[in-house]
């Protein structure tokens, strides 16, 4: 942790003391005011043995700490360098550390720690998700944890008479483009980038980090005097945001920004990006096809298996009487870009409709290494195989938007998509310079439909992909035993260059030689 200790000196007298281990800086505040306060502060991960569960004598401050090196103290890396993938290639997947290997299935030496997530390494590679708009201490009324012990005039949004603003939604506001506060900002992302090798970042609430500082002070931020800006307003160039973006280290690596706040900013489509920024599910201005996320689910919200299980929230068990947690989920109990999915999604994880589960340290967020396994968790294998489909695509990974030259849309015939409201079908071919050509249809009607696929004179339509199916028929990978007997079956109607869709399916063909 990072301090600019010269903002204080009217606050706090500060010591550097000589901690009992090489590992940490350790500095101690005493407020002028009231010497018997002090404030121990270090690079440390911290956290609880339980969530919720207080410390000694009710004391609400946690209890475990891991001590990070300091830069005498390197961490061997043995050679290893920064990851660096094109974010064009990645799926990614969000996860939560405690949560991932918590559950006794997943049998690790250290569960629910970063420790344990090491030893589950082989099944994912992780960005890094920061939160840099709030803090755990609520609003003004709120407990003194962390830099409110230090200066909330520098490090929170205050209106006049010290209430919170709360764009956050969590009682407070951290005054991310204050000049100490964004410098502490960039500070840690470059710690993490350097001595961590954290491949990028995801920004939770990221509008937050756009709007100006309370006590703004304009020399102090551009150089010059400007006219003083309202605290809370929206800022065309960011401060925090221009450095982050222009900085060495931090603009050679993945940053993503949840593009809007609990304050009603929403800037999907429209965050200030400077060309490097990708956001969820927002790709205008002028970008690639990778700035988009396309978060399919994630951890405010349904999974996959609740998304496509349950109409309503049940949120009963969180304690708020299901007033807590998003309304309108786009859910239903039916049975391009960078995609994104949440941890469990890939073996069909259920909480059982909460879609809220921020205050559950239990089986409801705990990653089921058991489910994953198991042979019956076809899911997981469906999952596993179109993550490498979707990698093996050239088409699916383009650094740019397709032109026609290549993509042709259709409906339930070849080159008529239906673009109305009332549609319910769609459909694409692509040429693909690894596949050949793919042809990807979505059936989102309750009815079957047989659709006419593209001529292509002296080739056929392979199905590869056809999730009205039952596994393991759902993908036909080539080591599947009766591939070709499975193919057979759709003889009649691939010779005439048809193909069934049943309701709520969707489909990948593959163009092959017609030999």
């Amino acid at each position: 942790m990072v301090l600019a200790q010269s903002q204080f000196s009217k606050f706090f007298r500060w010591e550097r003391n000589m901690p009992h281990t090489p590992a940490a800086k350790n500095y101690r505040a005493h407020k002028s005011w009231d010497s018997g306060i002090h404030f121990h502060i270090s690079r440390a991960i911290i956290g609880r043995e339980a969530y919720g569960v207080l410390g000694l004598s009710g004391s609400c401050l946690p209890q475990m700490a891991g001590m990070i090196p300091l830069l005498g103290n390197k961490f061997d890396w043995e050679g290893d360098l920064p990851l660096r993938y094109p974010q064009k290639d990645l799926v990614i997947y969000e996860m939560h550390v405690r949560g991932f290997t918590n559950h006794d299935s997943s049998k690790t030496d250290c569960p629910g720690t970063y420790a344990g997530a090491i030893e589950k390494l082989d099944h994912l590679t992780v960005l890094l998700d920061v939160v840099f708009n709030h803090t755990a201490e609520g609003n003004e009324n709120g407990p003194i944890l962390s830099f409110r012990g230090i200066d909330s005039n520098t490090y929170y949004m205050l209106a006049p008479k010290g209430e919170f603003y709360n764009y956050s939604g969590c009682g407070n506001t951290f005054n991310c483009n204050h000049p100490v506060v964004r410098q502490f900002i960039v500070d840690c992302l470059r710690y993490w980038v350097i001595e961590m090798h954290v491949d990028g970042f995801r920004f939770d609430l990221a509008s937050i980090m756009t709007r100006s500082s309370s006590l703004w002070d304009p020399i102090n931020v551009y150089g010059n005097s400007i006219d003083l800006i309202t605290t809370g307003s929206p800022l065309g160039n960011p401060p925090l945001i221009d450095m982050i973006s222009n900085d060495p280290v931090l603009n050679g690596v993945k940053l993503i920004a949840e593009a809007w706040d609990a304050g009603g900013l929403y800037q999907v489509g429209s965050f200030p990006h400077w060309g490097i920024w990708s956001e969820w599910n927002g790709q205008e201005g002028g970008r690639k096809p990778w700035h988009s996320i396309n978060f399919v689910c994630a951890h405010d919200g349904f999974t996959l298996a609740d998304l496509v299980t349950y109409n309503n929230k049940y949120n009963l068990s969180n304690g708020e009487d299901n007033r807590d947690g998003e309304n309108h989920n786009l859910s239903w109990n039916c049975g391009e870009g960078v995609p994104m999915i949440y941890m469990g999604d890939e073996y069909g994880h259920t909480k059982g409709g909460n879609n809220n589960t921020y205050c559950h340290d239990n089986y409801i967020n705990y990653f089921r290494w058991d489910k994953k396994e198991e042979a019956a968790s076809d899911f997981y294998r469906f999952c596993r195989l179109m993550t490498n489909f979707r990698r093996e695509c050239e088409s699916l990974g383009l650094d740019n938007f397709p032109t026609a030259e290549r993509l042709q849309w259709h409906g339930h015939q070849p080159r008529m998509p239906d673009w109305s409201e009332t549609s319910r079908f769609i459909a694409f071919s692509m040429t693909d310079k690894v596949k050949g050509e793919i042809y990807v249809a979505f059936n989102a009607n309750h009815q079957p439909v047989i659709v006419a696929l593209p001529e292509r004179p002296g080739y056929r339509w392979d199905p590869l992909v056809d999730t009205s199916k039952a596994a393991p028929y759902d993908f036909l990978s080539h080591d599947l035993p009766d591939r070709a007997s499975a193919i057979q079956q759709y003889a009649h109607f691939l010779n005439s260059n048809l193909y069934p869709m049943l309701s709520y399916s969707s489909v990948i063909l593959i163009l092959r030689p017609d030999v």
